[in-house]
C-alpha cells in the first residue's frame, strides 16, 4: 500500500509513457522519411503517391456509390449524354453528390425549422418538399 501511495511511483510511470510515447513518434518519424527516401530512389514523389491514391480511393468509392443504385458502370454516363451533357469524365460522383445534397438539405431543413421555431409540419414540409426535388 505504500507503494501505490508514493508519488515516486507515478512519477516513474509518468516518465516511462512520456519516454515510451516519445521512442514511438521518433520511430513513426525515422519510417516516414525512410519511405520518402526510398520513393525518391525510383522517381516517385510522396506526394505525388498520396495524391493518385487519393484519386483511387475516390473513384472506388464513387463507383460502389453508383452500384448500389444503378445496373452498371455506364448507365449513369449513357444518361448523362442522352440529357445533352457529353464530358462524363466525373459522372461517377453524380450518384454519391445527389445523396449528399439531400442529405445536407434535409438536415439544414430540420435544423432551421428547429432554430426559428417553426411548428413541426412545417419544416418536415421543407424537408420532404427538398428532398422530392433532390431525388
Amino acid at each position: 500500500m505504500e507503494l501505490l501511495e508514493s508519488k515516486q511511483i507515478y512519477t516513474v510511470l509518468s516518465l516511462w509513457f512520456l519516454v515510451v510515447g516519445v521512442a514511438t513518434v521518433a520511430y513513426v518519424l525515422y519510417e516516414q522519411i525512410r519511405r520518402k527516401n526510398q520513393l525518391s530512389k525510383f522517381g516517385l514523389s510522396e506526394h505525388e503517391h498520396n495524391k493518385e491514391k487519393r484519386k483511387q480511393n475516390l473513384e472506388s468509392i464513387g463507383k460502389k456509390i453508383s452500384k448500389l443504385v444503378a445496373a452498371s458502370d455506364n448507365e449513369i454516363a449513357d444518361k448523362f449524354i442522352a440529357s445533352g451533357i457529353y464530358n462524363t469524365k466525373f459522372a461517377y460522383l453524380f450518384v454519391p453528390l445527389k445523396y449528399l445534397l439531400l442529405v445536407v438539405g434535409v438536415a439544414l431543413a430540420v435544423t432551421l425549422g428547429m432554430h426559428l421555431e417553426l411548428e413541426l409540419q412545417q419544416y418536415l414540409v421543407w424537408a420532404l418538399m427538398w428532398g422530392f426535388s433532390s431525388s
